[in-house]
């Protein structure tokens, strides 16, 4: 009886890091917590968002999904297959450091001038809180 609960004790991390590790390969967008946001700021075109996904053979990212709800950009960080090519609402590209930057156009929404931004990940959590001015 022993033997057969010390082997479900050591069966059970296995499992659930096997079952993690399958649900993560399936997954089209990033865990929020695995990316790391390098920078946010405006320029003449919209809100910049400057982050690094984690590096994982055989994925990529190639940008954003996302949608506005009043003052709020609500985003995720898609996840794709290298060999696949997935919609995206705003698309990465690379900047001068090497992270990937993607941009919430100031006509998606309609901003003005004076307009607050708050820019929200997937998990509900404010990443910026800018006001566009001149």
């Amino acid at each position: 009886m022993k033997k057969v609960f010390a082997a479900v004790i050591v069966a059970l991390p296995l499992l659930g890091l096997t079952f993690f590790l399958l649900v993560q390969r399936n997954s089209t967008v990033y865990a929020t917590d695995s990316v790391k946001v390098v920078a946010v700021g405006l320029n003449e075109d919209g809100l910049r968002l400057h982050f690094q996904p984690p590096i994982e053979a055989g994925y990529y990212c190639p940008g954003v999904r996302f949608k506005r709800e009043g003052s709020s950009i609500h985003y995720e960080y898609v996840r794709s297959r290298v060999d696949k090519k997935v919609p995206v609402d705003s698309p990465a590209t690379t900047d001068q450091r090497g992270a990937l930057c993607v941009t919430f156009p100031y006509h998606a929404g309609k901003w003005e001038l004076g307009d607050q931004i708050v820019l929200i990940d997937s998990r509900g959590k404010p990443v910026a809180n800018i006001t566009r001015s001149r």
